[in-house]
């Protein structure tokens, strides 16, 4: 071995070779470890208290739907216009008639809104408005399904299994002396339990208390599940703690392939880097400079000041770049991303959609169908305006959002214009961002509509233009805009949230080659073209 070799001193080269080498082999190799420990000790108390938790959000949801049915059942049971009626003998056709206008079906209706998972209601009477309905029938028609008879009426109402995909809640009438009647609201289990149908999971079955099981089971040993008891049924939810994760070899190999590799790839990645370390050192100052100067320079560096003169180049671009460019940029779309929130959440959606469902059930009892048509179609609006608090939504149910709008539009002003729509159906499951069409659309009938004028009409079309670029034009015949007008109307902030903002939140999240077209002349009406990229339904919007 020559000594004098090992003694001359080493190359900048083979210094950040074995630099590279050591910071990212060391480290890769104490964190694999470090989590492998780790992962040991944390993974048997983290599952279980996963699971633990599991169970607890299972069984709060059970009794939220168990509660919602026995609600349900006494809104019926101890309405005094049902008992009214029910226990009336001799009731004129009219009389009847109104009973199931204003009472009945709206209570029905009503029902089925707040608690959607009931599939069938069904009364069964020895009154006279037996099989007057589909869903009355008479008390011998009992006998068709497994129901008890005993200590039922109040609040006696009892949960029942009718088949093996349904069970019931199963309730009476206060009693007379004349007349007798039942309630029967049914659901399938696949959605009072969707738990047991969805495979998520561990929760194994829940059990009658009289030893008869909705789901079969294994023999239930305490020690080695978990359970919870549902309050007001006869049932009770086991989770087995055997689905706890465990380690094994397999997970030990994959921790050992996975810390080998680490070296093997640092090694090739360092030897890699350090052989064209001085090659891209130059072209990065090169780029540097050019992105500083804005002029293209070709470079010779002859003399070893690279990392002295890289590093001023460096400071200077991000201080130039970085700070006044990239910092600008994303504080101006915080800006504008905090303004659609906060006319998004200035709405407090759930006082709102009590107050309008408190307001609409009063009109229906009421008998004013236009103010609760008019109730509807405000809650909906607001439903498809706020989307849950998402940027991405559905074509269709952004159409659903204006749709709401014209026809609230429509209510207010009936005579005022009629819409056409012409819209590929292959089209309507393509994700957008929310809130594109409803501006345009306010922007037409406030802007480009008068009220002196007869024959106005709205068109809004939807269609494909490539293979990877649909349009929705929205077109009204109104009074137009003049040429200055056009040219400033993406400039102007007008009033609300207006077409340059969603000009901008276009080109941000899709590019520059997507966003609003005009075509106006006065007096004759204004197209407005949105072009947008066909994406797939699953595509995530805040990674365009």
């Amino acid at each position: 071995m020559n000594l004098n070799k090992l003694r001359q001193p080493k190359t900048f080269k083979d210094k950040l070779f074995r630099s590279f080498l050591l910071a990212l082999a060391v480290p890769v190799m104490l964190l694999s470890l470090f989590v492998f420990i780790q992962t040991r000790m944390i993974t048997q108390q983290t599952q279980e208290e996963a699971l633990n938790d599991l169970l607890l959000q299972t069984e709060r949801n059970l009794t939220t739907h168990i509660d919602d049915f026995r609600h349900s059942l006494s809104l019926l049971t101890e309405n005094t216009a049902f008992q009214s009626a029910l226990y009336t003998d001799n009731i004129s056709m009219f009389d009847r008639y109104v009973f199931f206008r204003d009472t009945f079906d709206p209570s029905l209706t009503y029902i089925r809104i707040t608690n959607p998972i009931i599939d069938r209601i069904l009364f069964f009477t020895d009154s006279s408005y037996a099989n007057q309905r589909l869903n009355i029938l008479t008390l011998d028609d009992m006998a068709k399904f497994p129901l008890p008879t005993e200590n039922l009426g109040g609040n006696n109402a009892q949960w029942v299994e009718l088949d093996d995909e349904t069970l019931g809640v199963f309730g009476g009438f206060p009693g007379s002396t004349s007349f007798h009647t039942f309630v029967l609201m049914t659901v399938k289990k696949k959605d009072l339990f969707p738990a047991f149908y969805a495979n998520e999971g561990r929760v194994l079955g829940g059990v009658f208390s009289e030893e008869k099981q909705l789901y079969p089971t294994e023999h239930v040993d305490a020690a080695e599940h978990y359970q919870a008891a549902i309050d007001n049924t006869p049932w009770t939810l086991y989770l087995s703690k055997s689905s706890l994760p465990r380690t094994n070899t397999s997970f030990i190999l994959v921790t050992l392939v996975a810390i080998t590799s680490s070296i093997v790839i640092a090694y090739a990645m360092t030897r890699f880097f350090t052989r064209n370390i001085n090659q891209e050192i130059t072209h990065l100052k090169q780029r540097v400079r050019f992105a500083l100067r804005d002029e293209p320079k070709n470079i010779v560096i002859e003399q070893q000041e690279e990392f002295f003169e890289l590093s001023n180049d460096i400071q200077d671009m991000l201080e130039m770049v970085l700070t006044l460019q990239e910092e600008n940029y994303h504080n101006h779309l915080e800006s504008k991303d905090r303004e659609y929130q906060a006319m998004i959440n200035q709405i407090n959606s759930h006082f709102l959609y009590n107050t309008l469902s408190a307001v609409n059930w009063h009109a229906v009892l009421s008998g004013q169908e236009e103010i609760s048509y008019a109730i509807q179609l405000l809650s909906k609006y607001y439903r498809t305006t706020l989307n849950k608090g998402k940027n991405k939504i559905l074509l269709q149910d952004e159409l659903d959002n204006v749709q709401t709008y014209i026809d609230l539009q429509l209510f207010l002003h009936p005579d005022r214009f009629t819409v056409e729509y012409a819209i590929d159906p292959k089209l309507l499951h393509v994700p957008i961002i929310h809130l594109l069409l409803q501006p345009i659309v306010e922007n037409a009938i406030e802007h480009g509509f008068s009220q002196d004028l007869d024959n106005q009409l709205l068109s809004i079309k939807i269609q494909r233009e490539t293979s990877d670029i649909f349009s929705i034009k929205i077109e009204d015949n109104g009074t137009g805009f003049d040429v200055q007008q056009l040219d400033n109307i993406l400039i102007a902030k007008t009033h609300g949230y207006g077409l340059s903002n969603i000009n901008e939140r276009i080109k941000f999240y899709f590019g520059n080659k997507y966003g609003l077209l005009f075509d106006s002349s006065l007096g004759l009406g204004t197209l407005v073209t949105i072009l947008l990229p066909i994406l797939a339904d699953d595509a995530k919007i805040q990674e365009f």
